[in-house]
Formats: structure tokens, C-alpha cells, sequence
């Protein structure tokens, strides 16, 4: 896959994913009864511009996003809550696009491919895993004489042989490796069973029925928020290999696409960026949308006593010079990545 098609999937998969956002604000700020001066997908300087209604609808040159105005006078005038929802509306929505690209991803059907399975991203030390000798990098391919196919697999696998050694057939750089160990019922806090952090790669060679795709669709999304805290230590530790930006995004969505093409595993990739950005707008920094968020939760705290226009214009920029310091030092990374030569999945 040559660089300009890698780019223009991301940049599909981008814009995808931030007018999906952009639509959830519109959507609970027109509902509110908020009026919204303007909707651009894109940036300016605009191609083409339509009125409808109070609302300008835009289509920009600059085909990296898109963005909603809502007139910040009309927000003002509206209660806490419904100011909350019009904020937490772009992760909502993002959310519901993963659901909805996993759930289609499981239902295409998809060529046999160079990978699949589990694999391991990282092992807690003194766990079972690291006792049984498994090691990143490593796939699991079956337990207990049962094929992995799924973190559903996986999940059901350990569950059922708490406190029992289970047979592990592993796949080291296409050497099978067989092992065993005792998942724990009583792990420590954060480490799971097995004391496993994993990356799921699985690919269904056929395609999943409706009901099955959705339910494991909801696994994975159900899941997402104990991967990403299992995460925590290591982005902390390690920040600058854990975290991505938007040069990394692209870097990854070309290694997908060269380890495994196919449609399914762009869409799990589209929604695993759906879900990051989702999660990223949530943190409560102004002028994100957590920032929203909890201003207007400390207003509802206050029985509607506002932050005052100092102190807010003051998190505003604290907020918007930690997201610059943030987004140039994950950029340096995915920089220094990517003229490294060095891969980011595992």
C-alpha cells in the first residue's frame, strides 16, 4: 500500500470520526432549542455555503475535521445540565460510531491473514503469565484445546478455569510455543487473571451474524475502560511510546493496512480512533469537552452561581497551553517514531 493511499484512508477515517463528534453537539444543541450559526465539514476557506433555517452548512478545503459554532450567548443562557449534555454529546457520539463500525467490522467476512488472535502487549511481573514464560509479543492461540478467537474467547476461557492450570498454546514469531498456567481469581487490583495486558487482532475469516457482532461488539466496548486503565501505569511510565497523536494515527492505519488489509480490520482501527478522540474530549481540561463538563457541574453544585469571566478565561488558557505542551511533545514522538523506522504495533 503506497503512502497516498495510506493517507487517504486516514484522513476518511479522520473526518469520519470528528464529524461524527461535531454531529452529536449539533444534534443535543438543536434539540435544546440552541442556536447554531454554523456546521462545516472541513475547514475554511469554505468550497460551498448553504443557509438553512438560523444554521450556515459548510463545506471546507481543508479536509482534516469539522466543527459546530453554537452561539456562546445562547449556551450562556441555558441551565448546567443542558449546557452538560450539549458537552458530553461528542463523546456520546463517539462512542456510538465505535459500536457501530466494530458491529459492521464483525459482520464482513475477511481473508485469511497474517495474524490473528490475542496478543500479548504487556505481562505484570510475578503473574501467571510471566511465570508460564509468556512474553509481549506473543499471540495466544488456543486454551485449554479451545481455539481464541475473540476477547470474548479469551474472557470465557479464563473464567472457566479460575484457580485451575489451563493448557496455553502461544504463537512466538511463528514458532508454537505450548505452556500452561493458573489463572487467579483473586488477582491484584488492575492486573486481571492472568496479569496480561492485551491488543486484540482477532479476524473472524467469516463474517459474524447480526446478534453475534453486536454482542461482541458490546464486550469490546465494555471493556475499553479496564484496557485503558491496565494502561495507565505504562503511559505514565512510557508516555511518549503509549501515547499517539495524529501522526501516529497515520502511521498505524498504514500498518494495518500492509499486516492486514481488508475492510473489517480498518473499521475496528476507525472505531478504536472514535473511541481515543471520544476519551480524549472527556478529560477536564477546558476547552475540552470534559472542561464543559465539570464547569458546568460546579455551577450545578453552586444552585447556579456561574465561575466567574476571570477565573474561566484563566483555565481556559491554562487548559489551552497544556493541550499544546501535550499535543507538540506526542508530535516529536510520532516524528521521531517514524524516522526511526520503528513500528508501532507489536
Amino acid at each position: 500500500m503506497n503512502i497516498f493511499m495510506t493517507v487517504v484512508y486516514f484522513i476518511a477515517i479522520l473526518v469520519l470520526v470528528i464529524v461524527c463528534h461535531e454531529l452529536g453537539h449539533f444534534v443535543a444543541a438543536r434539540l435544546s432549542k440552541a442556536r447554531v450559526s454554523e456546521f462545516s465539514i472541513g475547514f475554511p476557506p469554505r468550497i460551498v455555503s448553504r443557509k438553512w433555517g438560523d444554521t450556515k452548512y459548510t463545506l471546507g478545503t481543508i479536509p482534516l475535521g469539522a466543527f459546530v459554532d453554537i452561539e456562546e450567548e445562547e449556551m450562556n443562557k441555558k441551565s448546567w445540565w443542558v449546557r452538560l449534555l450539549i458537552m458530553a454529546a461528542g463523546p456520546a457520539a463517539n462512542i456510538v460510531l465505535a459500536f457501530a463500525l466494530l458491529t459492521t467490522g464483525f459482520m464482513i467476512p475477511q481473508e485469511a491473514t497474517k495474524q490473528g488472535g490475542i496478543m500479548i502487549a504487556e505481562v505484570a511481573p510475578g503473574s501467571p503469565a510471566q511465570e508460564a514464560g509468556i512474553m509481549p509479543g506473543d499471540r495466544i492461540v488456543a486454551m485449554g484445546g479451545k481455539k481464541i478467537l475473540s476477547l470474548d474467547d479469551l474472557r470465557k476461557a479464563t473464567q472457566s478455569n479460575l484457580d485451575q492450570r489451563i493448557e496455553i498454546v502461544l504463537d512466538r514469531e511463528e514458532e508454537i510455543i505450548v505452556t500452561s498456567t493458573i489463572p487467579r481469581s483473586h488477582p491484584p487490583q488492575g492486573e486481571g487473571a492472568l496479569g496480561i495486558t492485551i491488543f486484540d487482532i482477532s479476524l473472524p475469516e467469516e463474517g459474524l451474524p447480526f446478534p453475534q457482532a453486536l454482542s461482541e461488539s458490546g464486550s469490546f466496548i465494555l471493556d475499553f475502560p479496564r484496557v485503558l486503565v491496565d494502561s495507565l501505569d505504562e503511559i505514565a511510565e512510557n508516555p511518549g511510546d503509549a501515547l499517539m497523536g495524529p501522526i501516529g494515527a497515520g502511521q498505524i492505519t498504514g500498518e494495518v493496512i500492509e499486516e492486514y488489509g481488508g475492510a473489517s480490520p480498518l473499521l475496528r482501527l476507525a472505531a478504536l480512533i472514535s473511541i481515543g478522540i471520544g476519551i480524549f474530549n472527556l478529560l477536564p481540561l477546558p476547552p475540552l469537552d470534559g472542561g464543559g463538563i465539570i464547569l458546568a457541574l460546579i455551577e450545578g453544585v453552586r444552585r447556579g452561581k456561574k465561575v466567574s469571566p476571570a477565573l474561566q478565561k484563566l483555565i481556559y488558557s491554562l487548559g489551552w497551553a497544556f493541550i499544546l505542551t501535550l499535543f507538540i511533545f506526542i508530535t516529536y514522538n510520532d516524528i521521531a517514531r517514524l524516522i526511526s523506522g520503528e513500528d508501532i504495533l507489536p
